[in-house]
């Protein structure tokens, strides 16, 4: 008999200075088994999930993150593998539009990861440290929702005040 595997979204963010300034915001999945993380840093998920990652990119130009999507990041996909993650993102497109037919559009990438976070069934998120550590904070969904648009605020607010201090 197997046991449930905790399903844990680990989000992490990425700024680049390279071809001009920009960021990510990151989101895959990791499972959890016997108090060890499985999964973390680059090795996935094994499963209908390997390889999901919700992202979305922000630069000093927008007032808000664009390019949201749920993609698969697979390179070598045979038929049986390349069939379920079809159905994997048949089944959050379907709740994607379920759930916007209920409350309308989300209003931020934050509630567009909750709403994938509650299709795909996530018990926990854990937002990786800003500073390039393996530090993590474990949260709610909500809660990490949330995180995720005081980060995507404060990051455009810190890229508005380098821009309006470079223009002086």
């Amino acid at each position: 008999m197997s046991e449930k595997k905790e399903l844990i979204a680990r989000v992490w963010f990425t700024e680049s200075r390279s071809c001009g300034l920009y960021a990510h915001i990151h989101c895959d999945l990791v499972t959890i088994e016997n108090e060890q993380i499985v999964g973390l840093y680059h090795h996935p998920v094994l499963g209908d999930l390997d390889d999901l990652t919700v992202s979305c990119q922000l630069d000093p130009s927008t007032t808000e993150p664009y390019a949201w999507r749920v993609r698969y990041e697979r390179v070598n996909v045979d038929l049986y593998t390349g069939e379920k993650c079809i159905k994997v993102l048949r089944r959050i497109n379907a709740g994607l539009e379920r759930l916007t037919q209920k409350f309308g559009e989300p209003l931020s990438f934050g509630q567009y990861l909750l709403r994938v976070w509650e299709i795909l069934g996530v018990d926990q998120v854990r937002i990786a440290a800003l500073e390039n550590t393996r530090d993590e904070t474990v949260t709610t969904r909500k809660s990490a929702a949330s995180q995720v648009d005081y980060h995507v605020r404060n990051k455009l607010a810190d890229w508005a005040s380098v821009v309006w201090a470079w223009s002086e």
